[in-house]
């Protein structure tokens, strides 16, 4: 996580002396990490299933294109420029997926509109479609992240039991 700091002058406003941190997916996890990420793709997969009501086949399939194209932005943020810019990482992700997509179709012939059509459909879909669309599942996995993060410093961290003060209290 690269963290941004704001001017250490005491007489700033507020808003500019606050310490800003840019939530992405870590290199590390821990077990707060984990549930925190098996708790979202819970979530993930109960929204798709009751979103696709009836159809469970379409449920299944959205359910798996979304978790991975998840999972695909949460490693392009820990792969991609060393970790040190997730939110570009993002953007390069959602572009590069959709422009694959675009390509992938062409490829097996579900789109017969020629190879510089399709050249240019990649790019535009890449571009106009994949990169918001990646800054937003980014942004995502950094609000999961960040969730995780909330947790391990605020409720994990604290002691739940008392600690002995001498061999006594052991026994």
């Amino acid at each position: 996580m690269k963290t941004q700091t704001g001017p250490t002058n005491d007489s700033a406003p507020p808003s500019e002396a606050i310490d800003s941190k840019i939530y992405s997916a870590p290199k590390r996890f821990d077990v707060s990490t984990l549930m925190v990420v098996t708790v979202a793709y819970a979530f993930l997969f109960m929204l798709t299933s009751t979103v696709a009501g009836v159809n469970k086949s379409a449920s299944v399939w959205a359910s798996a294109i979304i978790g991975l194209f998840l999972a695909y932005i949460a490693i392009a943020q820990i792969v991609l420029f060393k970790g040190d810019y997730p939110r570009f990482a993002s953007v390069v992700a959602g572009a590069t997926a959709f422009s694959l997509k675009v390509f992938a179709e062409a490829a097996i012939g579900i789109d017969n509109n020629g190879i510089w059509n399709s050249i240019a459909m990649a790019f535009l879909a890449g571009v106009f479609f994949g990169a918001p669309v990646g800054y937003f599942a980014g942004a995502t996995v950094g609000g999961v992240f960040l969730i995780s993060d909330m947790l391990r410093r605020h409720v994990l961290s604290r002691k739940f039991r008392r600690e002995p003060k001498d061999d006594e209290d052991c026994w």
